[in-house]
């Protein structure tokens, strides 16, 4: 990104050729016919990977694998060539050596149907090797002149868990259906990201996943669009190494972040890393301090730790908006109290709420003398003492302080007292309220059951304060920038 574009015009229209282009990316993400180019029987090819992966996930529509040398391939016949389908073709996914994918391109280019193809086969541009260089735009000249969008090379290309359309091949995969798009640059980071969304105590779902690979054609700005007029998605997360056209993301992102929190790990942030997502991708990382003034200009919330970027897309998925930026800590340990403050403390942008003189009445009416409360204001330690019902009755009263806008709530429930007790106990409360509550059961086995119901009914858990301060920052961050663009309707 060049230094032109923190300044750039930013409230030029959008090419409306450039939307048609992106809302018809939904097609691709409802695609209901599926040509496997390369489908093998043998479980050490990703093909073999794409067709398992939808078949074991309940894909609604036709899967056609395509290999001359199988007869069928898991149970489905196998088509000797493209031509041979007598079927409409929407999608074709592509997992061949890279000297026969020119062929196959053209014979999707002959049928007329097809709109959509998925390369997974690496090998081309991002070699930069001349002749692979050279490949790749005939591959997207002869697509482009019969309408075919082209989604890679070099990729595993989409996913959509609610159709159960998957033409990756990342280990363990599971499509729950949800509230977070995500797009990527890195298929082995966003197959990471997936699986860090499933490993959750109550697994994270998400709505729609792109890896763009090389962006020969479709690219991240595209995939942007399309999430921002998407009804299931309601945040969008996605990992950058780098961008071609700084002017047109940011005028794209703009307009996104108006309607969706859209939260970005993107990295290169010094000369080492820029270099490797320089050889990665080919996409030039420029200046980390150019990029994170336009981020923020924007609107876009920049993360810089992959933990981070699950943690902010868990909030956001299970969350509403803050009001504002006044917090209350309320906290059954101490320690981890002063972590959660801490975090707040440094990073400066939340302030700690002036609680209700009321509230502090009640607070002192219900919990132990040893309580601290407000030692400073907005902080309360409920000590070791406040039992289960205390945890839930203390939140209660926190919440209905109108100055506070989010609560982070903090507990590490002693051997006395059953964790479990304490989650059914404060779910009720946390689930139905109108604000914001980060809650941080701290890490262990002894406390997954206990965050599993919390996050089944909608409550978003951290095992660590200081993850769970963090994801209420950077979501506090990204509803305000809409709040203000909005004149303060979300």
């Amino acid at each position: 990104m060049d230094r032109s574009c923190a300044s750039a015009d930013l409230f030029a229209p959008i090419d409306p050729d450039f939307r048609e282009q992106a809302c018809r990316l939904n097609e691709l993400f409802d695609a209901q016919s599926v040509a496997v180019v390369g489908a093998s029987n043998s479980p050490t090819k990703a093909s073999h990977h794409v067709i398992r992966t939808m078949q074991d996930e309940g894909f609604e529509g036709r899967i056609f694998p395509v290999n001359p040398s199988e007869d069928t391939v898991l149970g489905l016949r196998c088509y000797p060539s493209l031509a041979e389908i007598e079927e409409e073709v929407e999608l074709v996914v592509v997992s061949i050596p890279t000297r026969f994918v020119l062929s196959v391109v053209e014979q999707a280019a002959a049928r007329g149907d097809v709109g959509f193809m998925v390369i997974l086969t690496a090998g081309f541009a991002e070699t930069a090797i001349a002749d692979n260089v050279t490949l790749e735009k005939q591959i997207v000249d002869i697509a482009s002149a019969a309408g075919i969008r082209i989604v890679g090379p070099n990729c595993i290309g989409v996913i959509n868990p609610r159709t159960k359309l998957c033409t990756g091949f990342a280990p363990g995969l599971t499509l729950t259906p949800g509230k977070i798009g995500l797009i990527t640059q890195s298929g082995a980071l966003g197959g990471a990201f997936l699986m860090a969304c499933g490993s959750q105590p109550s697994p994270l779902g998400f709505s729609r996943f792109g890896h763009v690979g090389n962006m020969s054609d479709v690219d991240i700005v595209e995939l942007l669009l399309c999430y921002a007029g998407d009804a299931e998605t309601k945040a969008i997360s996605m990992y950058m190494e780098g961008i071609r056209d700084g002017r047109h993301f940011l005028r794209i992102a703009r307009e996104v972040t108006q309607e969706k929190p859209v939260f970005v790990l993107k990295v290169g942030r010094n000369a080492l890393g820029s270099r490797a997502a320089m050889s990665h991708t080919g996409a030039l990382a420029g200046s980390d301090r150019i990029y994170d003034a336009a981020l923020r200009q924007v609107g876009i919330e920049r993360i810089l730790a992959f933990d981070d970027l699950v943690d902010v897309s868990k909030a956001a998925a299970y969350l509403p908006a803050p009001a504002g930026n006044r917090v209350c800590v309320l906290t059954q340990a101490g320690g981890p109290g002063i972590i959660a403050m801490d975090e707040i403390g440094h990073e400066g942008s939340l302030c700690l709420a002036p609680l209700d003189p009321s509230t502090r009445s009640a607070l002192e009416d219900l919990l132990p003398p040893m309580a601290m409360i407000c030692k400073p204001d907005g902080y309360i330690d409920m000590t070791a003492a406040a039992m289960a019902d205390v945890h839930a009755r203390a939140l209660q009263i926190v919440l209905d302080d109108p100055n506070v806008d989010s609560v982070v709530f903090i507990t590490l429930p002693p051997t006395f007292l059953p964790a479990m007790d304490v989650a059914r106990a404060v779910a009720p409360v946390a689930s139905a309220a109108s604000k914001p509550v980060v809650t941080c059961f701290m890490h262990g086995h002894a406390m997954l059951e206990a965050r599993a119901h919390l996050e089944h009914l909608g409550v978003p858990t951290f095992d660590a304060p200081d993850r769970a301060a963090r994801a209420l920052i950077h979501l506090t961050h990204a509803w305000n920038h809409q709040s203000k663009q909005t004149g303060g309707s979300r």
